[in-house]
């Protein structure tokens, strides 16, 4: 029983560990997953804010359909693909505008490069009310959006005129798995740190219950030994707790003419006859 104690007491901290690591893994995975994607935010709408203050409104408002062959449009487009280059994580750059709640493409960086992108006039379907906030002030979508283009966390920035009128907005997307995985770098960075915590862990309480299995082998070695001194000897060995009997061994029980039961609890005086061979009562002696 007393060395069953001590292992039902290294599970349950084998088990404590293993609980708070999982719950340590799933709060860093929930952690980082918000700060890489919160971190990811704010470099897309400084890019959009940045490529906004590039974007000549006075020359977006004059683009129409057909213009996509001018110098205005080619100039508008090279500027939005050569910012693009300084943040290669940047996947589209787009102006759109607004007219009379349709939301239509102005400029498309792949036009031209790419198939299947916009020309002029070229309606946006998958409008969201972020998008259309972007039409007033500088933002970013609070979640991925998914178009025929892919899936992509997107921010966009109004375009002024010179009289400082809103006519366009600035949008630039993200690929999702660019930034799932920076997120996967971290996350899996902080698991492998946590499990070798765990296997750390885990290996010191492994290492202090193989000592404590030396040192309970040894314990009941040296107990078997004693027990059989104390047992096999012919002397009378009695052990004197306060006072009283708290064990004995047989060469004891012949000599007090009683059973272990009978002698341990007893005092001294209690298995002594009242008067000593000398005269003196066993009390007083005692």
């Amino acid at each position: 029983m007393f060395s069953r104690v001590p292992e039902k007491m290294s599970m349950i901290l084998l088990l404590m560990i293993l609980v708070f690591s999982g719950c340590s893994i799933l709060y860093i995975s929930f952690v980082t997953t918000n700060a890489l994607k919160e971190q990811a935010r704010e470099d897309i709408l400084g890019f959009a804010t940045f490529a906004a203050s590039h974007v000549d409104g006075d020359v977006v408002e004059t683009l129409r359909p057909g213009d996509e062959g001018t110098p205005e449009y080619l100039a508008l487009q090279e500027s939005l693909i050569r910012m693009k280059g300084a943040f290669p994580n940047i996947k589209n750059a787009y102006v759109m505008r607004a007219t009379n709640g349709r939301v239509s493409f102005v400029v498309d960086d792949d036009y031209g490069i790419l198939a299947g992108a916009a020309p002029i006039g070229r309606e946006y379907v998958s409008i969201t009310p972020d998008m259309l906030r972007g039409f007033l002030e500088p933002t970013v979508e609070s979640e991925f959006t998914s178009d025929e283009w892919g899936t992509t966390l997107s921010g966009y920035s109004p375009v002024r005129n010179s009289r400082g009128e809103i006519v366009a907005l600035v949008g630039v997307d993200v690929d999702k798995d660019v930034v799932i995985a920076k997120q996967n770098i971290i996350n899996w960075t902080s698991y492998m740190i946590v499990f070798l915590a765990i296997l750390m862990a885990v290996f010191g309480v492994l290492g202090v219950e193989q000592v404590r299995g030396k040192l309970m082998k040894d314990l009941k070695d040296r107990e078997s030994r004693f027990y059989a001194l104390f047992e096999g000897t012919y002397d009378a060995i009695i052990i004197i707790v306060n006072g009283a009997y708290t064990d004995c061994n047989s060469s004891a029980e012949r000599m007090l003419e009683g059973t272990k039961a009978q002698i341990i609890g007893k005092t001294l005086w209690d298995l002594a006859p009242e008067v000593q061979p000398g005269g003196q009562s066993s009390s007083a002696i005692a």
